[in-house]
């Protein structure tokens, strides 16, 4: 009511640069995103808004020695997934779960695994994850594609998503990347697929995803809409 910011937590264990926060079973956790952007021992720690505490997590195993490219939180059962590209091959990475109840890593099932050919960008680091699945939407010869990785099954699939304008824009705020669309997880198997317009209008776009017996993703457009946006409103959420 009095519209002010209140702080709610003490400061954190550790000073850190250049971090990214996940919610998961109700507490924040806060991580560097590689070994290169720490200023910190510890390369994660989460907060608990019940008891209003911080708790340093151990850190996954390699940490310091390779580069974290996945990063993803998973829920029935949660757990956090991380994974380290294999030093000189572009293509593999070794797989780590984080178990939220145990407190303890472990190597995935097998733990060395292929990444999918694009798989040579910082949007790895930032997927979406619904069930046992990861998403990324990427560009690719002027085509917009949805990548999946089931990590239950190591199989990766794609698909293209129609009626998007182009991701070769500059950075967005609202979609958060460079240029790319952003996604969020609906419901069941539809999705929303957010992207900023040149024309000052924010497209977002649901679609019904499935995995097909080609080993391809089915995508189906069920609705679309440009929102426009008003000058205030610009002016603190810049576009572009």
């Amino acid at each position: 009511m009095a519209k002010e910011w209140v702080r709610v937590s003490p400061p954190m264990i550790s000073k850190r640069c250049n971090t990214a926060a996940s919610v998961l079973g109700g507490k924040i956790y806060v991580r560097n995103h590689s070994p290169s952007h720490h200023t910190a021992d510890s390369w994660s720690e989460v907060f608990d808004p019940v008891n209003r505490k911080w708790e340093t997590l151990p850190n996954p195993p390699s940490y310091h020695h390779d580069c974290l490219i996945i990063y993803a939180v998973l829920e029935n059962p949660d757990r956090i997934i991380v994974a380290f590209r294999v030093p000189k091959d572009t293509y593999s990475a070794i797989f780590y779960e984080y178990s939220v109840h145990d407190r303890s890593w472990k190597e995935l099932a097998p733990a060395r695994r292929k990444l999918h050919p694009m798989c040579r960008r910082g949007w790895l680091e930032r997927p979406l994850s619904v069930s046992n699945t990861l998403y990324w939407v990427e560009h690719k010869h002027d085509v917009n594609i949805l990548i999946a990785y089931d990590l239950k099954l190591d199989v990766w699939l794609e698909g293209r998503v129609e009626g998007l304008e182009s991701s070769c824009l500059p950075d967005c705020e609202v979609t958060g990347g460079p240029g790319l669309p952003s996604l969020v997880h609906l419901e069941r198997e539809r999705f929303c697929v957010l992207e900023c317009r040149l024309d000052d209008y924010l497209h977002c776009m649901a679609i019904d995803v499935s995995r097909m017996n080609d080993g391809t993703l089915g995508i189906s457009v069920a609705w679309s809409i440009n929102i426009r946006w008003n000058q205030s409103y610009a002016r603190e959420y810049p576009m572009c």
